[in-house]
């Protein structure tokens, strides 16, 4: 496929570690979310009958995730694939995994951050620099 298409949607967990950094949760698809309508979104697979489901994770996390048609069914185990840029940082309160930043790394456009998520392992975190440093 066409770069952002391998991108955005990688056939298998060998092809989204080679196009980019991600994020990966081994779990079972437990159905589908949304009464199972159509995906939606721009990085989703409506176009070809993709549908949202709901997986839980080894660790017990529960995520969101888009199949394609034709893909894994209910009570399958899958591996999500999350983009360190699809992912945001909240307040405690707010977020579904908790964690503490072990690492940040200025990226010029980017800071990429890594989090020990306890059981969920380490999440990569992107966020894009809105502000520029004042010149001297």
């Amino acid at each position: 496929g066409v770069p952002r298409d391998l991108y955005e949607a990688p056939a298998d967990r060998f092809v989204a570690d080679f196009i980019g950094t991600c994020d990966s949760f081994s779990g079972r698809i437990l159905g589908a979310a949304d009464g199972g309508a159509p995906a939606r979104g721009p990085r989703s697979t409506a176009d070809s009958g993709g549908r949202t489901v709901m997986v839980e994770t080894d660790a017990g996390l529960i995520l969101r995730a888009t199949v394609r048609a034709g893909g894994p069914g209910d009570g399958d185990r899958v591996v999500v694939v999350v983009r360190p840029e699809r992912t945001r940082l909240v307040s405690a309160t707010e977020g579904i995994v908790s964690g503490r930043l072990i690492e940040a790394t200025y990226l010029g456009e980017t800071t990429e951050l890594r989090v020990d998520a306890g059981p969920h392992g380490t999440v990569i975190v992107r966020r894009q620099i809105t502000s520029q440093p004042k010149s001297a």
